[in-house]
């Protein structure tokens, strides 16, 4: 499933929504939101200083063991910037 977000293409595996629509069914959603929750934290923690930085992720990949960021931008910044990227996700 494709989705645009402030021009940033979103892609959503059907896996990853059958597995959303088992965990539902099965009532074990509550679990699987907190993992879910720490998971996007981590990804708001790289995407939120590339923002800052002024270069915005061209596309976001949720599948159901990871979520991707696709930037083309890396190359152009500097070390610096690079680094407190990666930093500021854990």
């Amino acid at each position: 499933m494709n989705l645009s977000f402030f021009k940033i293409k979103l892609e959503i595996s059907y896996l990853l929504l059958s597995f959303l629509a088992i965990i539902v069914i099965a009532e074990v959603f509550n679990n699987f939101l907190w993992c879910i929750s720490a998971v996007v934290i981590h990804e708001l923690g790289h995407i939120i200083p590339m923002c800052m930085f002024g270069y915005r992720p061209e596309k976001i990949k949720f599948s159901l063991f990871e979520i991707s960021i696709t930037d083309n931008t890396r190359q152009k910044r500097s070390f610096w910037q690079n680094f407190f990227i990666i930093l500021f996700g854990p």
